[in-house]
């Protein structure tokens, strides 16, 4: 699986993690479907805006 590293300040951090809080995601979850979004439209992808992950099957 390839990795994509995502350089992030603190307060971009605050706000993924209250944005995660607010989703019902764990904060691992909610980088993941960031790092998805961001990868997805860089590369174009015609379905950047649907989530990798439903929200129901979260990983511990």
């Amino acid at each position: 699986m390839p990795t994509i590293i995502v350089e992030m300040h603190h307060s971009d951090y605050e706000n993924i993690e209250r944005a995660a809080m607010v989703l019902g995601y764990s904060n691992i979850d909610m980088m993941k479907l960031c790092s998805h979004l961001v990868a997805s439209a860089v590369n174009r992808d015609e379905r950047f805006v649907s989530t990798p992950m439903p929200r129901g099957e979260k990983t511990s």
